[in-house]
């Protein structure tokens, strides 16, 4: 156990949030908390005696309820709720999170911009990308398969998983096609 945090058993936290109105869904190691169809969810740890609830996908103002995660985030855990705290005013911010769960503010989508094959998995635009658009020479088209693979490339390092040599075989293929083009014009 840590020191300065006040353990709480987790049915207590559990029986807050079902007369909140929550929907509790156990998982492997956390109790899922919802309401109704809002995205904002918590996570109960599923410990006997609980210090720990992750507040996922929204954020909360006042930070005598909750910590930050000091810019670090887990998924779209970026805030817990505080066990420093005497645990009458854990079990009050708890329930005050819980009875307003669906009115917090999410947090915005943030969409992806990768549009890749990996272990020859198909992603929507890969077609698109190895294909001439009517409008572009075959300079232009050689220049997008370039600066589209390095992305790959770049995602695959980030990611820790190498591209597929399905889809290395592809670009280069296309790659090919398009220089003897070139060649062709010239």
């Amino acid at each position: 156990m840590k020191p300065n945090v006040n353990y709480i058993p987790r049915e207590q936290l559990e029986a807050i949030a079902e007369k909140a109105g929550c929907i509790l869904t156990p998982m492997a190691a956390c109790i899922k908390v919802s309401k109704g169809k809002s995205a904002n969810k918590m996570y109960i740890a599923t410990t006997k005696l609980c210090a720990r609830v992750d507040l996922s996908n929204f954020d909360h103002t006042d930070k005598e309820l909750v910590r930050d995660l000091g810019g670090e985030k887990f998924g779209r855990v970026h805030q817990m709720l505080r066990f420093d705290r005497p645990v009458a005013d854990v079990k009050a911010a708890f329930k005050i999170l819980c009875e307003g769960l669906e009115g917090f503010t999410s947090h915005p989508k943030v969409k992806s911009n990768f549009t890749g094959s990996f272990r020859g998995s198909k992603k929507k635009n890969i077609e698109t990308v190895l294909v001439v658009n009517s409008k572009e020479t075959p300079k232009e088209h050689m220049e997008r398969l370039v600066k589209h693979f390095k992305k790959i490339q770049e995602y695959s390092k980030q990611i820790g998983i190498p591209v597929s040599p399905k889809t290395i075989k592809e670009y280069e293929d296309t790659m090919s096609e398009v220089k003897k083009k070139i060649k062709a014009e010239a």
